[in-house]
């Protein structure tokens, strides 16, 4: 079970077999001349999404172009890129369809950067594609164009290396459709496992709680987790691991949970014991509460430098940063001072805590 976007950097590279002699008063063709060039490529990113199995098969059920249909998806998707961020259409590529070749070609909607090494503009679209497919999916459903090959406002761009030949307007709409209600579902059917997966880490005799570490859950013990996760879910083998790290960080907190509910509430261990949680057996629960008092566990919980006394409203700024930033003319402010600025009421008024309010009232009066 994933999501079937992803991202890379790759090669892309442009051969010439030759051009077309057209007459400017007709538009005809009256003449082909095969050129014989070196190949030009280079290195740059992509991401792309790729098209379902049902998809295909929904689209081979109405007898329509695939070749033609992802090629016009994709020039939406092109065509749409500049509403969400600040680029030319001319900055990104797709897998553009030749009509003279018969050579099988990946069945998915590819952007990359046209810049050798690219510029982070298909980073931006991988996080986005969600949105860039229903915006495209739009573009198209909306265009009053009645061609099969659409037209400039819709599935056609400037830019196609293949002079916009080989796209179908009906085909682009059957694609972005599945693709969009194929993302859906994977969203979905992930909610569902997340949900799944903490029900089983709370769960007393599937993962027994009286084992002090994830790591030292017994292998078969796992496997046999895994099995049962896997008669109710689809999980590719490489998403296996995904499962057992996710089962692990949720038995992990649901412990955290129980230690924050009741080991903080009851300080005494003989009401520890005697209010035990109904879900959790006896036995788990007595060899718990033994490992939560022992000695190396205090010994680690008073090593822990991040343990503050008191909340701050700095966040993640360290206070050497904050007081560079307050010192003006060579001047330090005061530890007073940076204590004040680190402990000032919420944007509603409220104070952070009691004891942070009675303090910074108390240093303020100091300071005065």
């Amino acid at each position: 079970m994933r999501s079937d976007i992803g991202s890379c950097f790759g090669r892309v590279t442009t051969n010439w077999f030759g051009f077309y002699r057209i007459w400017k008063a007709s538009n005809q063709i009256f003449d082909t001349v095969e050129l014989t060039l070196p190949a030009y490529s280079y290195e740059s990113q992509a991401a792309w999404i790729r098209i379902p199995l049902s998809v295909k098969t929904a689209v081979e059920a109405q007898n329509l172009p695939l070749r033609a249909g992802s090629h016009a998806a994709s020039h939406a998707l092109l065509n749409v890129v500049p509403m969400y961020m600040m680029c030319n259409v001319s900055d990104l590529g797709t897998e553009c369809a030749n009509p003279h070749d018969a050579r099988a070609i990946p069945e998915r909607l590819l952007l990359y950067d046209r810049h050798p090494g690219g510029i982070g503009i298909t980073l931006q679209v991988q996080i986005l594609f969600g949105e860039l497919l229903i915006a495209a999916l739009e573009l198209v459903s909306i265009c009053s164009c009645s061609s099969s090959v659409g037209c400039p406002n819709c599935i056609q761009t400037l830019s196609c290396g293949e002079y916009n030949e080989v796209l179908d307007k009906e085909t682009a709409i059957v694609i972005l459709k599945g693709v969009i209600e194929s993302e859906r579902s994977y969203f979905q059917s992930r909610r569902v496992l997340a949900s799944f997966l903490g029900i089983v880490a709370r769960n007393a005799n599937l993962t027994p709680l009286h084992i002090p570490d994830w790591r030292a859950f017994p292998m078969k013990e796992k496997r046999n987790i895994l099995k049962l996760v896997k008669s109710k879910f689809s999980i590719l083998t490489r998403g296996e691991k995904w499962v057992l790290r996710s089962l692990g960080k949720k038995w992990k907190d649901y412990k955290c949970q129980l230690k924050s509910e009741y080991y903080l509430k009851y300080k005494n261990v003989d009401d520890l014991l005697e209010n035990r949680p109904e879900r959790v057996p006896r036995d788990q629960w007595t060899t718990l509460v033994s490992f939560w008092n022992s000695e190396k566990v205090k010994r680690k919980e008073s090593r822990k430098s991040w343990k503050t006394k008191m909340p701050h409203t700095a966040g993640s700024k360290s206070f050497a940063r904050l007081t560079a930033e307050k010192t003006k003319d060579g001047a330090e402010p005061s530890r007073v001072h940076i204590f004040i600025e680190t402990h000032k009421p919420r944007k509603d008024g409220r104070p952070i805590d009691n004891e942070s309010l009675g303090k910074v009232f108390e240093c303020s009066n100091r300071n005065c």
